[in-house]
Order: C-alpha cells, then sequence, then structure tokens
C-alpha cells in the first residue's frame, strides 16, 4: 500500500476536534467536522475510487475514528511516529474495513436485525464471481452449501460479492478478482463465451417444468428445493449458461429463505422451553 502525501492533514482536524477542550464561543465545531470530511473525501477517495460508492462514506468516516483512538493508545503512538506512518496507517484501516465488510456474512435474525460477521471460514474458502457454494450464518453455525457439483480435487468458492449471472451485480469487492469470469485473457473470454449458447431442448423442457413447480401452492419448500437439485445434477454439463445461472440464483435464495425459516422456528421453540 501506498503512503499518499496530506492523508494526515486531511485527518488532524478530527483529532483536534476529539482530543482538544474547545471554547464554545470560539469554534464551530460542526463546522470544523465538515470541512474536515470534505477534506478527507478529497484526499482518500479521488485517488483511489472506492469499489462500494454507496457505502464508502460511511467507511471513511468508521477508519477515521479508530485512526483516531487508536493513536491514543501509548504503544500504537510508539509504533506510528512519522507523517509516512500516520498515511499508510490511515490509509490500511480504510482498506481493512472496505475489504471487512465484503466479505462479512450476514444473517437476518428473529427480530429482523441483520448480523454481520467474518469468520475463520474466509479463510478456507476464497471468493469468486463463478461460485460452487453458498455461505451463510445459522444459529452461531456457518453452513456451507454447494450449489453444484465439485471435481475431486478442485478448490470449493463461495462469492462475497457478485456472481457471474448477475446483469449488474449489486455489490462489488475492493479487491481485485482473479477468478475465470473476471479473466480478461483468452481463457476468460473462451468461458464467458459460454454464457450465451442455446441451452439445449430438453433442458428447455426441464426448465419450463421448474418454473410450473415454483408457482405451485401445493408444492412445499423442500419439494421446490429437490426439483431444484435434480435439475442441477441433470444438466450440469451446459454449465456456465445464462438459464443455468438462473436455476443457481433461485436454488440460493430458497436456501436462503430456508435457513431463515429454520432460524425463527428454532427461536419460538427456545422461547416456548424457557416459558414451561
Amino acid at each position: 500500500m501506498t503512503h499518499r502525501k496530506n492523508d494526515r492533514s486531511a485527518i488532524w482536524p478530527l483529532a483536534c476536534i476529539y482530543s482538544q477542550r474547545f471554547n464554545a464561543g470560539k469554534v464551530d465545531r460542526e463546522a470544523t467536522l465538515q470541512e474536515f470530511l470534505k477534506s478527507v473525501t478529497e484526499t482518500i477517495g479521488t485517488q483511489n475510487p472506492a469499489a462500494d460508492p454507496e457505502n464508502d462514506h460511511f467507511f471513511k468516516i468508521l477508519a477515521c475514528g479508530y485512526y483516531v483512538m487508536y493513536l491514543k493508545n501509548p504503544a500504537v503512538n510508539s509504533i506510528i511516529r512519522t507523517e509516512p506512518h500516520r498515511r499508510f496507517f490511515l490509509r490500511s484501516l480504510l482498506q481493512y474495513i472496505r475489504i471487512g465488510f465484503s466479505m462479512a456474512s450476514y444473517c437476518i435474525d428473529a427480530q429482523g436485525c441483520a448480523i454481520g460477521t467474518l469468520t475463520p471460514i474466509d479463510s478456507l474458502i476464497n471468493h469468486s464471481c463463478d461460485p460452487h457454494a453458498a455461505t451463510f450464518i445459522c444459529s452461531g453455525t456457518i453452513k456451507v452449501v454447494l450449489l453444484r457439483p465439485v471435481r475431486r480435487g478442485e478448490q470449493i468458492f463461495t462469492s462475497y460479492g457478485p456472481v457471474w449471472w448477475e446483469e449488474e451485480p449489486s455489490n462489488k469487492t475492493p479487491f481485485t478478482c482473479r477468478c475465470v469470469y473476471c479473466d480478461r485473457g483468452p481463457a476468460g473470454r473462451r468461458w464467458r463465451a459460454l454464457i450465451d449458447r442455446d441451452f439445449p431442448l430438453g433442458a428447455v423442457d426441464d426448465l419450463q417444468k421448474l418454473h410450473d413447480i415454483a408457482l405451485r401452492m401445493d408444492f412445499n419448500s423442500a419439494a421446490k428445493l429437490n426439483a431444484l437439485k435434480q435439475f442441477i445434477k441433470k444438466h450440469a454439463r451446459h454449465y456456465p449458461e445464462r438459464n443455468f445461472g438462473t436455476v443457481l440464483d433461485s436454488y440460493r435464495m430458497l436456501l436462503v429463505a430456508m435457513n431463515r425459516t429454520d432460524v425463527e422456528a428454532l427461536e419460538r421453540a427456545r422461547a416456548w422451553a424457557e416459558d414451561n
């Protein structure tokens, strides 16, 4: 990570706001803070465009807060002593927060609150825009469920952001993805060309049957999940293909919904046990 000049001068006003006592009649803290945020955006934001621009303003504020608080610790302050050190430290905090948010596994608890967790599984299963598995949290445990078959000896990947079957990915990673979908070389071009192949007629018929099953109210989630599994297993040889990607996404979404239902049922059972 490279040093950027003027980072220290950009962060200093916030340190002043929170580390010194001001005379309220002489200093407008709100104006000082706004000026600080503007300078941080100009210094940090323009030199390295964010992968998640919607949340990056929030990430910068977090980085600034951690920066100020860490430098109050004598042990940290004894290491971060020079201007280049401080610039590097600030930018490292920002990059750490960006990556941390992108790699967090999220779940919705029974009260509807979103919980994000960084877990050891993240160091075992790498990111790919062409994932084999879906990863989610269930009652304090991490579930990794295969979306499609994996060959013996093949590394298992999950997605910590975009996937290839999304036309316009809703989120991006702050790191450079090196998966086959993101490969700009000949191998990547050959792989992406497979996405727009025509689906065989037999697969199209099965896809229509799958669609009909999804609309049937007399089929429960388990039956629909089984139908999706059978389709994926039967037509795995046609992967990657755009329609196949749609099926994988439906499979993943149903897994998430069923997981949430299981969590809610478990919470109700615990509540009942406590009351009785």
